[in-house]
């Protein structure tokens, strides 16, 4: 008898749930570690919970993970660390497939409809869902793969504008899946990486400088932030700035690791 071998995806998944994720027009996905409870985008975003999707390290997290959060779809990596868990999901989807990757403790977006912080407002799930839609037309539009908004919660560079050259910060990022992986080198900065790799390609990306996104990231007890240290930050500003000599530098007018992205590189380099 001849019997089929499934892929270790095939096991993991649900029929139910992969008709559900067919059906989407595009997929919300939260890379966890140790916040069974604390999946704030859940809640925050204001979205459907169909649209959602965690992506755990093991069967022990996911175990404990469905406790908390019954009804989500969540898949098994069997992958450890940040970098190899975000390139998991990119070989995991389909080319063409419309992903947005949400840290866990996003708060919100906000949008700047007034001055000062004050006119900074959280915007509900319709208007969530809004923006995602625009997200990925205008990617598509443009030709190209990867879209944001404002990397940090600070109006005072906030504008109403959407640019095709900017930062696009890890805490949310659209994509229409290509062959563009995560650099595996870079532990903490993967998001500047991820960015020079699509403007080097498509020439552009799409970010929206009148929504910024808001989160924990450097409090909060859990993924990344357990093993966060000032030296593996500065290793990867070191990495970086030596492999896109002419795209990467060091922000001098701040303290510490703060790196800054050019767009203009130089003739000959990268």
């Amino acid at each position: 008898m001849n019997l089929k071998v499934r892929k270790k995806h095939d096991i993991l998944r649900s029929p139910r749930t992969s008709v559900a994720r067919a059906t989407r027009p595009y997929t919300v996905i939260i890379p966890s570690k140790g916040r069974y409870g604390k999946v704030k985008p859940l809640t925050t975003l204001g979205l459907p919970a169909e649209c959602f999707v965690l992506c755990v390290n093991d069967l022990e997290e996911k175990r404990k993970y469905e406790a908390e959060n019954p009804g989500i779809e969540i898949l098994v990596s069997n992958k450890k660390g940040c970098m190899p868990n975000r390139n998991f999901l990119l070989d995991y989807f389909p080319a063409g497939s419309k992903i947005i990757m949400v840290d866990d403790d996003v708060e919100g977006l906000f949008e700047q409809r007034g001055p000062g912080r004050e006119g900074l407002v959280k915007m509900n799930g319709t208007e969530v869902d809004a923006l995602i839609r625009k997200g990925f037309e205008m990617c598509e539009k443009n030709g190209t793969k990867l879209w944001g908004v404002y990397p940090t919660y600070n109006h005072y560079f906030m504008s109403r504008t959407i640019v095709p050259h900017g930062f696009i910060v890890g805490m949310w990022m659209g994509i229409i899946v290509s062959d563009e992986r995560f650099d595996t080198n870079v532990k903490f900065k993967d998001d500047y990486a991820f960015t020079c790799q699509h403007i080097l390609r498509f020439k552009k990306i799409v970010r929206f400088n009148y929504v910024c996104v808001k989160a924990q990231y450097l409090t909060n007890a859990g993924g990344s932030a357990d093993f966060r240290t000032t030296d593996a930050i500065e290793a990867d500003v070191e990495y970086l700035i030596q492999k896109y000599p002419n795209w990467i530098m060091r922000n001098n007018k701040r303290e510490g690791n703060e790196i800054l992205l050019k767009f203009r590189p130089a003739k000959g380099g990268q």
